[in-house]
């Protein structure tokens, strides 16, 4: 592609496909994007792909992956991304299970970061996950793919598709409900992050997901502890602020959520927002429900987080 030798394919997903390419004229490793072909037809969705792309290029942090190019080759949209070799977080928790808090959270406050460099410019991830953050070999955390769930949800035949199963684990109320997000989704999909990073378990898992949509928006999230009760009581607490149902309730700022985790142990009394049925079934007054699928064709394949649980042992 032009002056990209493509070398080996590295993910494929509901927006594309991800390969790993040689810049020739600069003899340097780059990761490239492409919009798939049915979405390419979409003169609107190439659009929100090319101005997303542009959001990206003013950002320009450590901690968040580099843009370095836009392009069109025969018809299909390409992102010309920094190459980042390492594992991701999603990776390392498969792999280890829980990860200590002294290892975890310095961790996540890396992509805190960038995630706020971010949102001091106006953007808003929308997509925060564990596959999304990547540990490169210099110790460095890398967000990825800012802007794409913006770019999905405007394709009528992804709103809803197996394709974003894993996407549905760390939505944010607001967003299940179509209503307006703004960075405290983004807090909403951080805490659900640390969350499997401290437990290995996300609050919300289920072979349906109607149920795991309805669960965000309908159904107070479990502790922590309850899947790794060796959790310090005041992270606990911060990841349950973290998780409240009202964006109000939660930390405003991705600022505040690095601020509360340097001093977790000022935490260990806090009482955190503690959803109602008033808080978390009705807005602005009128009543919410998740509306369940009117058919199910064949059975949802098992979910990566239904894994088994691990049985921890203290030495």
């Amino acid at each position: 592609i032009e002056n990209y030798l493509i070398q080996a394919q590295l993910g494929e997903g509901g927006m594309g496909t991800v390969y790993r390419a040689l810049e020739t004229n600069l003899d340097r490793a780059v990761a490239i994007k492409v919009l798939n072909t049915d979405l390419a037809r979409d003169p609107s969705i190439v659009e929100r792909f090319r101005s997303e792309a542009r959001a990206q290029a003013n950002l320009n942090h450590t901690n968040i992956a580099t843009l370095y190019a836009f392009l069109v080759y025969q018809g299909n949209p390409i992102m010309v991304m920094e190459y980042v070799e390492g594992e991701t977080f999603q990776q390392m928790v498969n792999r280890r299970g829980p990860i200590p808090s002294q290892e975890a959270v310095p961790l996540f406050r890396q992509a805190l970061l960038g995630i706020s460099a971010a949102h001091r410019m106006g953007i808003v991830h929308r997509d925060i996950k564990p596959s999304n953050l990547m540990l490169n070999r210099s110790g460095i955390v890398k967000v990825m793919d800012f802007g794409i769930a913006k770019v999905a949800t405007s394709a009528h035949n992804l709103t809803r598709t197996g394709t974003q199963m894993g996407t549905a684990y760390y939505m944010s109320p607001e967003q299940v409900k179509g209503e307006r997000v703004d960075i405290r989704s983004d807090i909403y999909s951080l805490g659900i992050t640390l969350y499997e990073l401290l437990t290995a378990n996300v609050p919300f898992s289920s072979n349906s997901e109607f149920q795991i949509l309805n669960d965000h928006v309908n159904t107070p999230p479990p502790p922590p502890s309850k899947f790794y009760p060796y959790l310090p009581k005041g992270l606990e607490n911060i990841i349950l602020k973290s998780l409240a149902k009202s964006p109000d309730q939660r930390f405003q700022t991705a600022e505040e959520f690095g601020a509360a985790l340097e001093r977790p142990e000022a935490w260990e009394m806090a009482a955190p927002h503690a959803p109602s049925v008033h808080d978390t079934v009705f807005s602005g007054g009128s009543s919410f429900t998740v509306q369940a699928p009117a058919a199910v064709a064949s059975p949802k394949p098992q979910p990566p987080h239904n894994r088994p649980r691990r049985t921890l042992k203290v030495c």
